[in-house]
């Protein structure tokens, strides 16, 4: 990451960050997802009164990002999944919607104008965590794909595989009613346990940052 972006990310989160010995060891195009990611975790110690936890390691691992925290309760579990799960569709170069794809026997997340490829041209795609990857993703959405005001988002289909993997074996009762936009995403939901509040959070979060 360049240095001046780092640096602001580490005046801004000097507790979480101020450990780190390697730095952060990704490219510049995840600072909307880190900075969106570290200002949850912030909100959410805050909020419940415990300790902000030191990062031991933020990095690009096989493509997507990885964050290794000293600790973290349900809820920041919720927020670190659900942002390693963005950056598996982020342009790590740029921040724009990309794809994870292997190339030379790496792995990497492109867009078009990044030297990622086509659907046709790809030879495959990969998920970051899932319970059970061979599962077919259920008909019925937890996550509606669109806001009330008619907007189609990515981040709400991908929201909407991750919970519902998720929900396979924890709070089996969950939806999402009705999403809401304007200053990030609110989400009508019943069921959500703390992980599951974590992911909307943090989906909220980093769509406030990449909104106009």
């Amino acid at each position: 990451m360049n240095d001046l972006i780092q640096d602001g990310l580490l005046a801004r989160y000097p507790e979480i960050l101020g450990s780190l010995a390697d730095g952060i060891q990704c490219d510049d195009g995840w600072l909307d997802l880190l900075d969106a990611l570290f200002d949850e975790i912030t909100r959410q110690c805050m909020s419940v009164g415990i300790p902000l936890p030191r990062a031991r390691k933020v990095k690009e691992k096989t493509g997507s990002l990885r964050c290794y925290l000293s600790s973290k309760d349900d809820f920041i579990v919720g927020l670190v999944q659900m942002a390693e799960e963005i950056s598996g569709r982020t342009c790590e170069v740029c921040g724009e919607a990309g794809v994870m794809d292997v190339q030379d026997n790496v792995v990497q997340v492109r867009c078009l104008l990044h030297g990622g490829r086509s659907g046709a041209d790809r030879n495959r795609m990969t998920t970051i965590w899932r319970f059970d990857p061979n599962r077919p993703a259920s008909l019925v959405r937890r996550v509606p794909g669109t806001t009330e005001e008619g907007a189609e988002l990515w981040v709400l289909d991908l929201l909407n595989e991750v919970a519902d993997d998720y929900c396979v074996k924890r709070a089996t009762g969950f939806r999402a009613n009705a999403v809401r936009g304007g200053d990030g995403l609110r989400f009508d939901a019943a069921n959500a346990d703390q992980r599951l509040q974590g992911m909307m959070a943090m989906t909220s979060a980093f769509w406030k940052r990449r909104s106009p």
